[in-house]
């Protein structure tokens, strides 16, 4: 496994891409009565100080100050004042006192960072394991309703390969929402992930991907397995608006 440093691009165009989709994903299923279970498979330190010089100031630094924010986006920059959040830091803020929270991370320095963050919060628990494995089971194992966002570093080719394999794990669970993040590359290397899918999973992509790349890793996508078709519609919307923006 290599290794990777999220602090070092937090706050880029992707972070802002995943973020903002996985908050408008939230809101959608908090609007049924139903607790969830959110689980991360590569949840990180929870919150990362935005250093001078940073990718941040081609992303999230892009955004501050405009007042012509959609919704969803400024809803996204709002959760952003104290501090920049990882992705457990933002269900932390938007799921309920019922809901509970599984967050798995390899580095066991990182992980107790995390914990650390999240103040003996009572619906979550943080585990240093490998989170690939560990969704694997609680698929297999549990019943209730699921929301996975898987997340890892993809460092590793292998990374795209175990995404496809989770969400075809996931493929018919109707209590299940995957939501899986992975880079877009100039060699299209992406494509292994999608083309690993079986024909039967179900899912919709969502791409921010500038017209005129040029960076070897230009581009942000979205897989969402099982997601509510009002998230689909709003982040088809938001995508738009931040391609234009951050594009």
């Amino acid at each position: 496994m290599g290794d990777y440093r999220h602090d070092k691009h937090a706050g880029n165009f992707a972070d802002v891409h995943k973020h903002v989709l996985l908050r408008i994903l939230l809101r959608e299923l908090k609007k049924q009565p139903q607790p969830i279970t959110y689980i991360e498979t590569h949840a990180g330190a929870g919150q990362y100080e935005l250093q001078p010089g940073g990718e941040w100031q081609n992303g999230i630094g892009r955004l501050l100050g405009r007042d012509d924010l959609p919704e969803s986006v400024a809803d996204y920059v709002a959760a952003c004042r104290d501090g920049y959040p990882g992705s457990p830091m933002h269900a932390a803020e938007l799921l309920g006192d019922e809901d509970r929270m599984l967050l798995v991370e390899r580095k066991q320095d990182v992980a107790r960072k995390l914990e650390e963050r999240l103040g003996g919060d009572p619906r979550c628990t943080v585990e240093c394991d490998d989170g690939f494995r560990r969704a694997r089971e609680l698929l297999r194992s549990t019943d209730s309703r699921l929301l996975m966002m898987a997340d890892p570093p993809y460092v590793d080719e292998e990374d795209y390969l175990l995404v496809a394999e989770l969400l075809s794990h996931a493929e018919g669970r109707g209590e299940v929402v995957l939501a899986a993040w992975y880079p877009v590359w100039r060699d299209g290397r992406e494509q292994r992930l999608h083309e690993s899918l079986s024909a039967n999973v179900r899912r919709v992509r969502l791409e921010l991907v500038p017209e005129n790349p040029t960076r070897e890793m230009f581009g942000s996508g979205l897989v969402a397995l099982g997601a509510p078709a009002p998230y689909l519609r709003a982040g088809r919307d938001v995508n738009i608006w931040i391609n234009e923006v951050l594009g």
